[in-house]
Protein backbone atom coordinates (compact mmCIF):
# COMPACT_ATOMS: atom_id res chain seq x y z
CA UNK A 1 0.00 0.00 0.00
CA UNK A 2 1.65 3.32 -1.03
CA UNK A 3 2.52 5.38 1.45
CA UNK A 4 0.70 8.05 0.93
CA UNK A 5 -2.50 6.69 0.23
CA UNK A 6 -1.53 4.96 4.08
CA UNK A 7 -1.85 8.23 5.80
CA UNK A 8 -4.62 9.22 3.79
CA UNK A 9 -6.96 6.68 5.10
CA UNK A 10 -5.51 6.63 8.86
CA UNK A 11 -6.10 10.54 8.87
CA UNK A 12 -9.58 10.21 7.87
CA UNK A 13 -9.62 7.19 10.73
CA UNK A 14 -8.35 9.92 13.27
CA UNK A 15 -10.67 12.50 12.41
CA UNK A 16 -8.02 14.56 10.91
CA UNK A 17 -7.83 16.84 7.42
CA UNK A 18 -4.45 15.33 6.63
CA UNK A 19 -1.91 13.16 8.26
CA UNK A 20 -0.23 14.47 11.57
CA UNK A 21 3.10 12.08 12.40
CA UNK A 22 2.87 13.31 15.97
CA UNK A 23 -0.63 13.04 16.54
CA UNK A 24 -0.06 9.25 14.86
CA UNK A 25 3.03 8.25 17.02
CA UNK A 26 1.08 9.42 19.89
CA UNK A 27 -2.04 7.62 19.88
CA UNK A 28 -1.71 4.50 17.36
CA UNK A 29 0.34 1.50 18.70
CA UNK A 30 0.27 -0.18 15.20
CA UNK A 31 -1.34 -0.60 12.01
CA UNK A 32 -2.15 -3.74 10.29
CA UNK A 33 -3.05 -4.24 6.63
CA UNK A 34 -5.77 -6.71 5.99
CA UNK A 35 -6.40 -8.08 2.72
CA UNK A 36 -6.82 -5.91 -0.19
CA UNK A 37 -9.12 -3.43 1.27
CA UNK A 38 -8.67 -2.84 5.43
CA UNK A 39 -6.62 -1.29 7.65
CA UNK A 40 -6.55 -2.49 11.31
CA UNK A 41 -5.42 0.60 13.20
CA UNK A 42 -4.89 -0.73 17.00
CA UNK A 43 -4.73 2.32 19.64
CA UNK A 44 -2.39 2.80 23.11
CA UNK A 45 -6.08 2.99 24.93
CA UNK A 46 -6.85 -0.18 23.77
CA UNK A 47 -9.79 0.78 21.26
CA UNK A 48 -9.13 -1.45 17.26
CA UNK A 49 -10.51 0.06 14.44
CA UNK A 50 -11.10 -0.95 11.17
CA UNK A 51 -10.85 1.38 8.15
CA UNK A 52 -11.66 0.51 4.33
CA UNK A 53 -9.42 2.21 1.98
CA UNK A 54 -10.33 0.86 -1.52
CA UNK A 55 -14.26 0.71 -0.93
CA UNK A 56 -15.87 4.44 -1.85
CA UNK A 57 -18.75 4.24 0.65
CA UNK A 58 -16.27 6.03 2.90
CA UNK A 59 -15.35 8.59 0.66
CA UNK A 60 -19.05 8.92 0.15
CA UNK A 61 -19.88 9.85 3.63
CA UNK A 62 -16.75 11.48 4.81
CA UNK A 63 -16.99 14.53 3.24
CA UNK A 64 -14.08 17.35 3.24
CA UNK A 65 -16.83 19.16 5.73
CA UNK A 66 -17.38 16.38 7.30
CA UNK A 67 -13.23 15.76 8.41
CA UNK A 68 -12.77 19.58 8.79
CA UNK A 69 -15.92 19.51 11.55
CA UNK A 70 -14.01 16.71 13.05
CA UNK A 71 -10.51 17.73 12.78
CA UNK A 72 -11.77 21.27 14.35
CA UNK A 73 -13.65 19.47 17.25
CA UNK A 74 -10.82 16.98 17.93
CA UNK A 75 -8.50 19.83 18.25
CA UNK A 76 -10.26 21.75 20.51
CA UNK A 77 -11.34 18.31 22.98
CA UNK A 78 -8.38 16.21 22.98
CA UNK A 79 -8.88 12.91 24.98
CA UNK A 80 -7.28 12.43 27.94
CA UNK A 81 -6.57 9.04 28.10
CA UNK A 82 -3.26 7.74 27.33
CA UNK A 83 -0.52 10.17 25.91
CA UNK A 84 -3.53 12.21 24.63
CA UNK A 85 -4.23 14.89 27.03
CA UNK A 86 -5.28 18.88 27.04
CA UNK A 87 -2.12 20.11 26.94
CA UNK A 88 -1.24 17.40 23.37
CA UNK A 89 -0.25 20.03 20.51
CA UNK A 90 -0.62 22.98 22.84
CA UNK A 91 3.16 23.28 24.30
CA UNK A 92 6.12 24.09 21.88
CA UNK A 93 9.68 24.55 21.96
CA UNK A 94 10.74 28.06 20.92
CA UNK A 95 14.29 26.34 20.19
CA UNK A 96 13.59 23.99 17.66
CA UNK A 97 9.80 24.63 17.09
CA UNK A 98 8.47 21.31 17.81
CA UNK A 99 5.78 20.60 20.11
CA UNK A 100 6.15 18.83 23.46
CA UNK A 101 5.33 14.76 24.31
CA UNK A 102 4.13 13.38 26.86
CA UNK A 103 6.41 10.94 28.38
CA UNK A 104 5.81 8.25 31.36
CA UNK A 105 7.88 6.46 33.72
CA UNK A 106 7.88 4.98 36.67
CA UNK A 107 9.54 5.89 39.85
CA UNK A 108 10.88 3.42 42.54
CA UNK A 109 7.93 4.48 44.49
CA UNK A 110 5.49 2.73 42.18
CA UNK A 111 4.38 6.15 41.17
CA UNK A 112 3.38 7.09 37.70
CA UNK A 113 5.84 10.57 36.78
CA UNK A 114 4.49 11.98 33.14
CA UNK A 115 6.54 14.63 31.90
CA UNK A 116 6.47 16.88 28.47
CA UNK A 117 9.30 16.98 26.85
CA UNK A 118 10.87 18.02 22.98
CA UNK A 119 11.23 15.53 20.57
CA UNK A 120 14.51 13.37 20.86
CA UNK A 121 17.44 13.87 19.38
CA UNK A 122 16.84 17.69 18.32
CA UNK A 123 19.63 19.45 20.60
CA UNK A 124 17.32 22.17 21.94
CA UNK A 125 18.53 21.55 25.10
CA UNK A 126 15.15 21.75 27.26
CA UNK A 127 14.37 19.10 30.16
CA UNK A 128 11.11 17.75 30.75
CA UNK A 129 8.54 19.58 31.99
CA UNK A 130 6.89 18.10 34.52
CA UNK A 131 2.84 17.45 34.39
CA UNK A 132 1.66 18.40 37.75
CA UNK A 133 3.84 21.45 37.85
CA UNK A 134 2.59 22.58 34.58
CA UNK A 135 -1.45 22.26 35.76
CA UNK A 136 0.09 23.92 39.06
CA UNK A 137 1.23 26.72 36.87
CA UNK A 138 -2.16 26.40 34.42
CA UNK A 139 -3.91 27.20 37.07
CA UNK A 140 -2.24 30.36 38.45
CA UNK A 141 -2.36 31.82 35.25
CA UNK A 142 -6.06 31.21 34.91
CA UNK A 143 -6.66 32.60 38.99
CA UNK A 144 -8.76 29.53 39.88
CA UNK A 145 -7.64 27.43 43.19
CA UNK A 146 -7.55 23.76 41.65
CA UNK A 147 -6.28 22.67 37.90
CA UNK A 148 -9.40 22.38 35.57
CA UNK A 149 -9.18 20.82 31.95
CA UNK A 150 -12.00 22.13 30.40
CA UNK A 151 -11.07 25.66 31.55
CA UNK A 152 -7.92 25.04 30.43
CA UNK A 153 -8.96 24.23 26.70
CA UNK A 154 -11.24 27.53 26.70
CA UNK A 155 -8.94 30.02 27.98
CA UNK A 156 -5.54 28.81 26.70
CA UNK A 157 -4.62 28.34 22.80
CA UNK A 158 -0.69 27.53 23.59
CA UNK A 159 2.12 27.53 26.03
CA UNK A 160 5.62 28.06 24.58
CA UNK A 161 8.60 27.47 26.07
CA UNK A 162 11.18 29.75 25.95
CA UNK A 163 14.03 28.09 28.72
CA UNK A 164 14.36 26.00 31.33
CA UNK A 165 13.17 28.42 33.40
CA UNK A 166 10.06 30.44 31.53
CA UNK A 167 7.42 29.55 30.07
CA UNK A 168 4.74 31.98 27.80
CA UNK A 169 1.20 31.62 28.02
CA UNK A 170 -1.10 32.62 24.59
CA UNK A 171 -4.53 33.29 25.88
CA UNK A 172 -7.67 32.56 23.71
CA UNK A 173 -8.76 36.41 23.82
CA UNK A 174 -5.46 37.44 22.54
CA UNK A 175 -3.26 38.04 25.83
CA UNK A 176 0.04 36.56 26.59
CA UNK A 177 1.23 36.24 29.91
CA UNK A 178 4.97 34.43 31.37
CA UNK A 179 5.60 32.44 33.79
CA UNK A 180 8.78 30.83 35.45
CA UNK A 181 9.30 26.93 36.01
CA UNK A 182 12.08 24.77 37.13
CA UNK A 183 13.28 21.66 35.62
CA UNK A 184 14.69 19.44 38.67
CA UNK A 185 16.93 16.26 38.67
CA UNK A 186 14.36 13.60 39.99
CA UNK A 187 13.92 13.48 43.60
CA UNK A 188 11.25 11.19 45.68
CA UNK A 189 8.04 11.86 44.88
CA UNK A 190 6.43 14.96 46.54
CA UNK A 191 2.92 14.88 48.10
CA UNK A 192 0.33 16.97 45.96
CA UNK A 193 0.43 19.53 48.84
CA UNK A 194 4.01 20.21 48.79
CA UNK A 195 4.02 20.25 44.61
CA UNK A 196 1.55 23.05 45.14
CA UNK A 197 3.55 24.92 47.72
CA UNK A 198 6.49 25.15 45.74
CA UNK A 199 4.70 26.11 42.61
CA UNK A 200 3.24 29.13 44.65
CA UNK A 201 6.75 29.59 46.20
CA UNK A 202 8.61 29.67 42.54
CA UNK A 203 5.76 31.72 41.22
CA UNK A 204 6.10 34.51 44.20
CA UNK A 205 10.02 34.54 43.63
CA UNK A 206 9.62 35.20 40.18
CA UNK A 207 6.97 38.23 40.70
CA UNK A 208 9.34 39.46 43.42
CA UNK A 209 12.23 39.59 41.03
CA UNK A 210 10.60 41.28 38.06
CA UNK A 211 8.71 44.01 40.36
CA UNK A 212 12.17 44.71 41.60
CA UNK A 213 13.27 45.21 37.92
CA UNK A 214 10.75 47.46 37.39
CA UNK A 215 11.48 49.29 40.47
CA UNK A 216 14.97 50.23 39.35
Amino acid sequence: MPEKMLHKYIAIALGLEEFDEEVFAEDVEKVVVKGQDELIIHFYDGQILTQKWQSSARTECWTPEARKKKSAYMKKNPRSSGTITCFTSKISCSKCGQNLRRNTSTRVSGEKARHWRCPPYNGCGHKGLEENLLKSISADVLNIEEFDETEFKDKIDRITVISNDELIFHLTDGSQTTRPWEAKVQQPAWSGERKKHQSKKMIQVWRDKHEQNKNK
